[in-house]
């Protein structure tokens, strides 16, 4: 566990500047680490417990607060157990989001820019009569509001965000992550909440997760919290030495909630700016990008495909920190758009093809609603 959490990474990293060295004759000159899911909870956990193992990363939707992110994944689980929602019936609600929130940037491209300002209500695909195939029964509206708000106790304190709208749709959407469908396995959120609670955090075979309690529990998750999460917001160390972070979230991704790194994003400037720092230091080592439409590390309606390596390479090593990143690829052939750092946003200037890049600038929008 105490490998899995921390210690793998770091001693494979040392050993293999060990080996380089004595090859070489002399040390790499530079180090750097790229991961999503997984991996970037892993390059988040090198920033903060090993800051001089890397220069610069390329940390995407990291999995980096373990006892949140399970609680969460349980909470759906218990949604959808107790009102599935077939396959069949995502797009309806994909489809609805787009419908009410696709035009609040002001562009209709079939992507929601900003999740957050999208108040969509499930409850406008109420069935108006018995359960059929256009609607979905009052069960499941509350199952998909529940998604939407994520997990919280009996007094409704939430414990942390829940999923942005938009995509619930596609092969590696709700079907895949939250709600099962027809699927010939379980939702992964299911599984990875199951083996969770069962074998790390009660270390217990027989173990009914759906018994954990929300209210009570919470103390039972400290110790395995202190292994595996990765959430220290004070990442001076790594910043006093010159290292750069590029990290990235697709705002449809329903395995890590966006919001979560947003939040964790604000903590790390709350941490810096409390210690004489600003958010402009913030800025000049560590720099959020946002991708609409995006999926669990890739895929999904937008444009998906990027080259955040690059882009902190020469950061690292030329001192140019990354303005906007291009992405393509997505439902549309041949799209493109920019990646802004965040808050910024890609805002069309009213002339030219909305399919290219070229006629979008990133700009700092109205304040957005953010997850406490």
């Amino acid at each position: 566990m105490i490998d899995f959490g921390y210690r793998a990474v770091h001693v494979t990293t040392t050993t293999a500047k060990d080996i380089i060295a004595a090859y070489y004759h002399h040390a790499a000159s530079r180090s750097y680490f790229v991961g999503c899911s997984r991996g970037g909870g892993q390059g988040l956990m090198e920033v903060q417990r090993f800051p001089g193992d890397f220069d610069g990363l390329v940390v995407g939707a990291p999995a980096f607060n373990w006892t949140e992110f399970m609680q969460g994944f349980n909470w759906n689980s218990r949604a959808v157990a107790a009102s599935p929602i077939p396959d069949s019936k995502l797009p309806l609600i994909a489809q609805a989001v787009l419908n009410q929130c696709d035009a609040g940037d002001g562009l209709i491209d079939q992507l929601v820019q900003d999740p957050r300002r999208c108040n969509f209500e499930p409850a406008v695909l109420r069935c108006q009569g018995p359960d059929g195939p256009g609607c979905l029964t009052g069960a499941q509206i509350e199952a998909v509001r529940e998604v939407y708000a994520g997990p919280a106790n009996s007094k409704g304190r939430r414990i942390s965000p829940g999923f942005p709208v938009g995509s619930e749709d596609g092969g590696d959407g709700w079907g895949l992550w939250i709600s099962g469908g027809t699927l010939p396995i379980p939702p992964l959120q299911f599984t990875f909440q199951d083996q969770f609670f069962r074998y790390i955090v009660f270390n217990d075979p027989g173990y009914n997760p759906f018994t954990f309690n929300f209210d009570t529990d919470q103390a039972k998750l400290i110790a395995t919290g202190l292994i595996l999460n990765a959430t220290d917001p004070d990442l001076r160390p790594f910043q006093e030495r010159g290292g750069k972070i590029v990290m990235f979230h697709g705002w449809n991704d329903h395995a890590l909630s966006a919001l979560k790194t947003i939040q964790y994003y604000g903590q790390v400037g709350s941490a810096m700016r409390g210690r004489g720092d600003d958010d402009e230091g913030v800025q000049g080592f560590l720099r959020l990008f946002l991708v609409p439409g995006m999926h669990h590390c890739a895929g999904g309606p937008g444009p998906n495909t990027f080259d955040a390596f690059s882009a902190v390479v020469r950061w690292v090593e030329q001192g140019k920190a990354p303005e906007r990143i291009i992405a393509s690829g997505g439902a549309v052939p041949g799209r493109t758009r920019p990646l802004c750092p965040y808050p910024q946003q890609a805002v069309y200037q009213g002339k030219g093809s909305i399919d290219s890049a070229a006629s979008f600038v990133c700009q700092t929008v109205g304040q957005a609603r953010d997850d406490d």
